[in-house]
């Protein structure tokens, strides 16, 4: 043992000395220090959370997350990658544009780090594994921002599977910095919450009610359908007997050109026409060269603002 004690200072980052505090504090007694810039509560805080996981190795099955978060200035994002290279250049390239960030690739700490509810985004490098990858945003996504990261090895199919499944966005590698920081910023930026009126369509025996985002048969069974094919159904619903070419279900869609054009639509297509088709019906027409058109007479009750 080289230490009997270790002293840890938050001067230059509280998030980065977070994680060095996680890797040490099992280990050697560790003192958080800090400087006038750093806040009293994140002092605080990284001493609760210290004795947290002291706590929490005793006892394995012991899953309570710190139910607190330490006041701060600048975004904390938390990149998880297998690159210790590219890791490091996507710290940098944060750092450089205002915000604070962490990275790792051991998942023990990702999600230790992700308890802490310090993180505001999380960026994903599916070099970690498309599996393990997606199981992270399953378990992330319904409290964080999650963007993932991928090369050409990474299929449409894959994309459109991980902002199914609760992605913000799907950037490739590799990508232009100044787009990669402004999609960042719209990833982080807060849905307005503005009332809006509830709709009732009603085509083709089937029901969907905008408010509850739930479509039905006229028996009653419910037809669960994923964000991304919801979202393509009321574009069609909207503008049925017209010829929506591909970019307009991307937009409708509400995913980037970019990362969902070509043949990911046409895939997408094919789960909602399995989804609402029955009966022999053809609902969605494929329009050659120009793009779908929705068939069915479709009419509309709109509601009050819910």
């Amino acid at each position: 043992m080289l230490f009997s004690i270790l002293m840890v200072s938050g001067a230059t980052s509280g998030l980065q000395a977070l994680q060095l505090m996680l890797h040490c504090s099992i280990r050697y007694p560790v003192v958080p220090t800090g400087t006038p810039l750093v806040p009293e509560e994140e002092i605080l805080i990284a001493s609760a959370t210290m004795a947290f996981e002291s706590v929490k190795a005793l006892f394995p099955s012991e899953r309570d997350a710190v139910p607190y978060r330490a006041s701060k200035t600048r975004q904390n994002i938390l990149v998880v990658s297998a690159d210790a290279v590219e890791c490091q250049q996507l710290r940098n390239l944060l750092l450089q544009h205002g915000f604070d960030a962490v990275a790792s690739d051991n998942l023990v700490e990702v999600k230790a780090l992700a308890n802490l509810n310090l993180i505001d985004l999380v960026i994903i490098d599916l070099n970690v594994g498309t599996e393990l990858g997606l199981e992270l945003l399953g378990s992330m996504a319904p409290v964080f921002p999650v963007v993932l990261l991928g090369d050409e090895r990474i299929s449409e199919i894959e994309k459109v599977e991980g902002l199914e499944h609760g992605a913000e966005d799907f950037i490739s590698k590799p990508f232009g910095k100044c787009e990669f920081v402004a999609r960042l910023r719209v990833s982080l930026r807060p849905q307005a919450q503005r009332p809006k009126a509830s709709r009732l369509y009603s085509f083709a025996n089937l029901s969907l009610r905008t408010n509850a985002r739930r479509v039905r048969t006229a028996s009653g069974k419910d037809i669960s359908l994923s964000a991304t094919e919801y979202n393509m159904l009321v574009a069609f619903l909207d503008h049925p007997q017209t010829i929506l070419s591909r970019d307009d279900l991307i937009r409708a869609t509400r995913r980037h050109a970019g990362e969902l054009a070509g043949r990911s639509v046409d895939v997408l297509i094919v789960r909602l026409r399995r989804k609402i088709e029955m009966d022999g019906q053809i609902l969605i027409r494929t329009i050659r060269g120009r793009g779908y058109e929705f068939a069915a007479d479709v009419q509309v009750v709109v509601g009050r603002a819910s």
